[in-house]
């Protein structure tokens, strides 16, 4: 994958930069992407919680927020419907939504802002299920869209690329 975050974020959520090497904030996408076109197609609630983000669905850059950090806002079908818009929040946001199963998205997506972004260009997974042992490491080298798959195989949804449907899967973990 590229270095830039935004290519790695649209890699990771519609299976493809779709062109985009840059930290661009206006390189807006009509490509499906995995909540919109996958996971909200299938009956299942999403959010996207974002580190320092100063509001609900908010475009641009307000440090330490970072519109690059956030894909969501960058597909059409997110940024334009004010009902999917609303599903990108402030991090703040997860205390709340996690109080009961009823206001518990089925998939929640994390952020960082750029005081805790990842140094080297490592990106950290934590998959947590119950049969998965305590400390568990993959010996596997996986990428961006192994973990794109992974989600698509575990709920019974379509590829939505190339991209992702040749990826490994990440078996190891369940």
């Amino acid at each position: 994958m590229a270095h830039p975050s935004l290519p790695n974020y649209l890699a990771l959520t519609g299976g493809d930069t779709s062109g985009v090497s840059t930290d661009c904030t206006d390189c807006f996408q009509s490509a499906p992407n995995l909540v919109v076109d996958r996971v909200a197609v299938s009956g299942r609630s999403w959010r996207a919680y974002m580190e320092s983000m100063p509001s609900p669905g908010y475009l641009g850059d307000a440090y330490p927020y970072m519109q690059k950090h956030d894909p969501f806002v960058y597909y059409d079908n997110v940024r334009t419907d004010p009902a999917q818009l609303a599903n990108v929040v402030p991090a703040s946001q997860l205390v709340a939504d996690l109080a009961s199963a009823q206001t518990t998205p089925a998939f929640g997506w994390i952020t960082p802002n750029m005081l805790d972004d990842m140094p080297g260009n490592q990106v950290a997974t934590i998959v947590v299920a119950e049969q998965i042992p305590a400390g568990f490491r993959s010996a596997v080298a996986y990428n961006h869209y192994s973990l794109l798959r992974t989600i698509e195989v575990a709920w019974g949804l379509a590829p939505l690329t190339a991209n992702d449907a040749e990826a490994t899967v990440m078996s190891d973990f369940f």
